[in-house]
């Protein structure tokens, strides 16, 4: 006679593949870290404010960057702000991946392996690897899947 499969309670969590493929543009991380972080639609970080307009400008290198900005005080910002992806030059991309190599990492990930696997320099990796795991001090597992 077979074997019976046993039935998992939880969900089966996306492999490395399947999670770069999901998140490999730009546009499809900030996206979903917006549901992510208002999960009732974008409001100011600065007024509380619901009423909000979004539009895309252009940087000084050409990078184009979507925006916030608050129709009561004015204040422009980003998805990122107040958050450990605030105030970086990385793509989202690169985040989100470091993140899932983090989470998919039995006994951690150093530095040195982020620095390969992304190829990025040693002193991003590190700087990706510390932000990340002080997130994950305060932060539910499975933060980055759909």
């Amino acid at each position: 006679m077979g074997r019976k499969k046993k039935l998992s309670s939880t969900p089966k969590q996306p492999s490395l593949l399947e999670m770069f493929d999901r998140y490999s543009t730009e546009e499809v991380c900030i996206s979903h870290f917006e549901k992510i972080r208002w999960p009732e639609g974008p409001e100011c970080p600065k007024c509380a404010s619901k009423r909000i307009s979004k539009f895309d400008a252009a940087g000084k290198t050409g990078k184009i960057r979507h925006l916030y900005e608050c129709m009561d005080c004015k204040y422009q910002y980003s998805v990122t702000v107040g958050t450990i992806f605030h105030d970086t030059h990385l793509p989202m991309t690169t985040w989100f991946r470091a993140c899932a190599l983090m989470c998919n990492a039995k006994k951690g990930l150093p530095a040195k392996q982020l620095e390969r696997d992304l190829a990025v320099t040693y002193r991003t990796a590190w700087y990706l690897a510390h932000r990340i795991r002080k997130a994950m001090e305060d932060r539910a597992p499975g933060f980055l899947v759909a």
